[in-house]
């Protein structure tokens, strides 16, 4: 199976790592992330930006296994899932994007 890897979060600055929304039935969604949590570092990358984030993602195969530490309240805490193919061609859907589902009719 061919195409970038997708977990399904998005953000609304890419200056940030706080994540915004999710994608209904992605990755993130079933494995806990929730809006407002902060990722810290995937794997063993430190995240400064959702540009990282999208960046790192996009450098998985698919099906690999992601372990994400978020932050949320001041504590931290392990999420680990593994990337899937984006269910839909649209751009939103393959990958890490900084838009929400408000943006949808934009794109």
């Amino acid at each position: 199976m061919r195409g970038r890897a997708y977990v399904g979060i998005t953000s609304k600055d890419l200056n940030t790592t706080l994540v915004a929304d999710l994608a209904v039935d992605s990755p993130a969604e079933k494995a806990g992330i929730l809006p407002n949590h902060t990722i810290v570092q995937i794997t063993d990358v430190k995240i400064n930006s959702f540009t990282d984030i999208s960046n790192y993602i996009g450098s998985l195969m698919l099906g690999a296994l992601v372990n994400i530490i978020v932050q949320r309240g001041g504590e931290n805490k392990n999420i680990s899932f593994a990337t899937q193919v984006a269910l839909l061609s649209a751009p939103f859907f393959v990958g890490a994007y900084p838009i929400t589902f408000d943006d949808w009719d934009a794109c």
